[in-house]
């Protein structure tokens, strides 16, 4: 049986626009609310996948939310010289603010504002769809770099990610703005 030409060209069309954008709006103003946990510390939220791209479809689509914590960076220095590298460690200390920490805070963000609606996940928050609320998932994350060259902080060339860590400890590296 073939498919009428009207249910292509609706299946083609873009899902959901106006909706989506009000739940990242909602998603947003919840991590960047005056009482969450992190207030004062350096952090970005965007929007990454088929709605950040434009290429979200009329099929059922979540939101995906980023929140990047900017005060300190995960690395990786593989293509680096041994020079390289410690004059790296010597620059660059560990950072203060875990990930497992601001993962936490992240979590009461969320769940000040959307309660039971939260659900942790291996990789993400869920915040389930409510009223015109479109389901939702935030994942956490850190800025990741990249180096592929280090000779100090006024000679050095690195590319920019986000990193996040699965409930195993597995880290994840994932190059959002790119796509």
């Amino acid at each position: 049986m073939a498919i009428p030409e009207r249910q292509l060209e609706t299946w083609a069309g873009q899902g959901a626009v106006a909706q989506s954008a009000t739940t990242y709006a909602t998603i947003k103003r919840a991590l960047e609310a005056r009482d969450v946990p992190y207030r004062g510390r350096s952090v970005s939220v965007f929007l990454q996948g088929s709605y950040a791209n434009d290429t979200n479809i009329y099929a059922e689509s979540d939101v995906d939310t980023v929140i990047r914590y900017d005060g300190a960076f995960f690395h990786d220095l593989t293509d680096l010289s041994a020079t390289e590298q410690a004059a790296f460690a010597a620059t660059h200390p560990d950072g203060e603010y875990r990930y497992d920490a601001f993962k936490d805070d992240v979590h009461i963000a969320l769940w000040n504002a959307f309660e039971t609606d939260v659900t942790p996940g291996n990789k993400v928050f869920n915040v389930a769809a409510n009223g015109s609320r479109r389901s939702a998932d935030v994942v956490v994350t850190f800025e990741f770099r990249r180096y592929f060259r280090f000779r100090g902080e006024s000679d050095l060339r690195y590319e920019t990610g986000v990193c996040f860590f699965r409930g195993d400890g597995v880290r994840i590296v994932n190059y959002p703005r790119q796509h």
